[in-house]
């Protein structure tokens, strides 16, 4: 169960933004808090939407559904109303939908895109 997993968006300052990813929210639920306590071991600095971030639209994508561009579009609104400048995900398919699939569509992030093991 993932409930309680998921912090609510921080304030202050951060590093980066950490894009859970809809897998590590429902499905693999062990490695998200595994990698924030790496972070936090490290010290590092790192901002979650918690609630607010939505999905990247990689599954819509791959299954030829509509509404891939909303999606997308709206992750990127979220993603650059942080004012960070980079992003990590431990999602594969988030990163790759980043950094591969949203500029063949003409979607631009506008923030450096890190899986999780870069």
């Amino acid at each position: 169960d993932a409930e309680g997993l998921l912090l609510p968006g921080m304030e202050g300052d951060a590093d980066f933004l950490l894009w859970v990813g809809c897998v590590n929210s429902y499905n693999d639920v062990n490695t998200l808090p595994n990698l924030m306590a790496v972070f936090d071991a490290a010290g590092v600095k790192y901002r979650v939407l918690g609630e607010d971030e939505g999905c990247c639209g990689s599954i819509v994508h791959m299954s030829g559904l509509p509404g891939f561009k909303d999606l997308a579009n709206g992750a990127v609104s979220r993603i650059q109303a942080t004012e960070l400048d980079t992003m990590t995900t431990p999602c594969a398919g988030c990163a790759n939908h980043f950094k591969e699939i949203y500029p063949k569509h003409n979607i631009d992030v506008g923030v450096r895109v890190k899986h999780a093991v870069d």
